[in-house]
């Protein structure tokens, strides 16, 4: 019977533990799950006023929002990809000339990342996306613009939309213990 309970107990823990728990990805990527994007812009919180675009090729890009004058919850329909396509946004700073990407802070000419990202926003259906808009990372707050995407994920690296769950670390150790107690008490039986 003790045996019965603890492994419920185990059960319940690694239910609770197991739920996604991806935290944000500072310098990650966007990758797109298949289908129409729509960006939504949630705010902004800078001094300076910042232009949000999306690279299309090497030589080309798409502007979507403008910090200062977009008002919170405008839509910008950005068009259909294919699942597992990053999706590389920058923000081209007016008052600076200077102009940063999400990713990898190898991107950006003063090698600190400028995004953050978390694919787990608005209860995993969308991707948040925030910018900081000052070399050398500013104030590391990320909340210069601030935007979402819908049918994207967060990923640590390009083209991998799976984000890590430490949730799942936790419940393989649960399991191991409530293993270990009941492969115990059978020998002490």
């Amino acid at each position: 019977m003790k045996i019965k309970s603890l492994l419920a107990a185990v059960a319940l823990v690694g239910s609770v533990v197991s739920a996604p728990m991806a935290a944000p990805i500072i310098g990650g990527y966007v990758i797109a799950d298949g289908g129409s994007v729509t960006a939504t812009f949630l705010g902004q919180a800078a001094g300076y006023t910042s232009d949000l675009y999306l690279v299309i090729n090497a030589n080309d890009s798409q502007y979507v929002f403008t910090n200062h004058t977009t008002p919170v919850g405008s839509t910008a329909n950005l068009g259909n990809f294919a699942a597992g396509q990053e999706l590389e946004f920058f923000i081209y700073v007016r008052n600076t000339g200077n102009t940063f990407y999400t990713g990898p802070g190898s991107r950006n000419t003063d090698g600190v990342a400028h995004a953050v990202v978390d694919g787990d926003f608005a209860g995993g259906t969308a991707t948040y996306v925030g910018f900081e808009d000052l070399l050398g990372g500013g104030d590391l707050d990320y909340d210069d613009l601030y935007f979402s995407f819908s049918n994207t994920s967060g990923s640590t690296t390009p083209g991998n939309p799976a984000v890590p769950e430490p949730g799942t670390l936790a419940l393989l150790g649960l399991g191991l213990i409530g293993m270990t107690v009941v492969a115990r008490r059978k020998r002490a039986k």
